[in-house]
């Protein structure tokens, strides 16, 4: 059995709006994905094209539950912390896995870089 564990939901950005991710998007073939979103009857399609039988889903918590659950035992939801405030993605990370069904937590460590350069020291 094949499972997708990276996937993401992506909200639709506006072209112009964000210049870097246009180009990484645009690199890998994929800026309709970045200015229209995720197309998650596309996503399952293409799921089922090539073997994959479930996903874990990462992106905005309240669009990836909606997704979960359209598509119960398909595509699983992975909460997605934010590193600028821990104790409330605590709360959040709980909430999501029993009231949700989320199944993991995603944590990216390069959001931490953008935390501590906003940080200023004086």
């Amino acid at each position: 059995m094949i499972i997708d564990v990276w996937t993401q939901h992506i909200s639709p950005t506006p072209p112009g709006a964000n210049p870097e991710g246009e180009n990484v998007f645009r690199n890998y073939g994929m800026l309709d994905v970045f200015h229209h979103g995720t197309d998650v009857a596309r996503m399952i399609e293409a799921m089922d094209r090539h073997g994959v039988r479930a996903a874990l889903m990462a992106g905005d918590n309240e669009a990836v539950a909606r997704v979960q659950r359209a598509h119960p035992g398909r595509i699983f939801g992975e909460y997605h912390a934010s590193p600028t405030d821990i104790m409330r993605a605590v709360r959040e990370l709980e909430h999501y896995v029993r009231d949700c069904g989320f199944v993991a937590l995603r944590i990216e460590p390069y959001l931490l870089a953008f935390v501590r350069a906003s940080v200023r020291v004086t």
